[in-house]
């Protein structure tokens, strides 16, 4: 039973990232046609639509694997997915991520201040505020179920 729940939640997901890489790709065609081609925002277009392009293709990559891939195969990845010891290889990376994620939002602002970019370090600052008050929250919530 639980096997087949994670595979409705992965599909769910899967289509999720379908979604959002279509729209991406729009919205940057969208506004790339709405502003003025030698504006240095269409740059900053074209960048959106790559970047729905590249999550278009990995969500496509992943729906053709888990759905023309073997039943043996889908399990073996199943089971090798739950791993304890793979599990807890896959939370210590997010953890080095994550600390890599904030030193380097914290050098980014520093840095922006140098350069005399106010905005652009305003706006890391907030990045790594929101960060960790998402992680504040889900510590919390995490806490709580377990």
């Amino acid at each position: 039973m639980e096997i087949a729940m994670n595979c409705k939640y992965n599909k769910q997901i899967g289509i999720l990232w379908l979604v959002i890489g279509v729209g991406t790709i729009v919205l940057g065609v969208v506004i790339g046609q709405m502003i003025p081609e030698d504006s240095s925002y269409a740059s900053g277009c074209s960048m959106l639509s790559g970047f729905g392009t590249g999550i278009l293709v990995v969500a496509l990559a992943r729906y053709f694997r888990d759905h023309f891939s073997s039943p043996e195969k889908r399990k073996e990845r199943e089971i090798e997915k739950k791993d304890e010891r793979n599990v807890l290889i896959t939370r210590t990376a997010y953890t080095i991520a994550g600390i890599v994620a904030y030193a380097l939002l914290a050098v980014m602002s520093i840095v922006f201040t140098f350069l005399g970019e106010y905005k652009a370090c305003w706006i890391t600052i907030g990045a790594l505020y929101l960060d960790l008050i998402v992680f504040t929250i889900a510590y919390h919530v995490l806490q709580k179920k377990m």
